[in-house]
Formats: structure tokens, C-alpha cells, sequence
């Protein structure tokens, strides 16, 4: 989300600089564990045969893959109105 980090500092009550990388570098850490907790689990999964989007290589039938598709989809959907605010 760099493109809302202008807005996230604005709304940030203590905006110093040093409070500002500290946030953002945890925020950058919690972030490669999760994604690299999904690779681990897609690779230990799938093996080789897992599709760069882990959530195309389960059925589309499985009803738990159409919901996270469905509230994926949809947190692609809310993020627009902070980049629109920014513009």
C-alpha cells in the first residue's frame, strides 16, 4: 500500500519521522512472514505443480476457495477510495 503512505502519515497522531520507519519497517516484516508462510504452505501443498496465485491452484469447486477469492476480490475493491483520495 506505498501508494496510501502519504495518508496513512497524516492520520498517524505522532508523526516523527523515527516513529514513522519503525512503523513501516514492522509493518515490512509482518508482511514477508505472512507471505512467506503462504509460499511454504503452497509449495508443501502443491509441490512443484503450485500455480504462481496459490489460491488458482485449488478447485473452483471448493466452496473455502470461492469465499477467500470472494473477500480477496473485495480488498482489491476497498483500497481504491484511499488512492482516489490521494489524487
Amino acid at each position: 500500500c506505498h501508494e496510501a503512505s502519504i495518508a496513512i502519515y497524516c492520520s498517524m497522531e505522532n508523526q516523527r519521522l523515527s516513529h514513522w520507519a519503525f512503523i513501516s519497517v514492522v509493518t515490512m516484516i509482518i508482511c514477508l512472514i505472512i507471505y512467506s508462510l503462504t509460499g511454504v504452505y503452497g509449495y508443501l501443498t502443491f509441490g512443484k505443480a503450485v500455480d504462481p496465485d496459490i489460491l488458482m491452484s485449488y478447485s473452483s469447486y471448493d466452496k473455502l476457495m470461492l469465499i477467500a477469492r470472494l473477500l480477496f476480490g473485495i480488498s482489491i475493491i476497498t483500497i481504491y477510495p484511499i488512492i482516489v483520495l490521494l489524487g
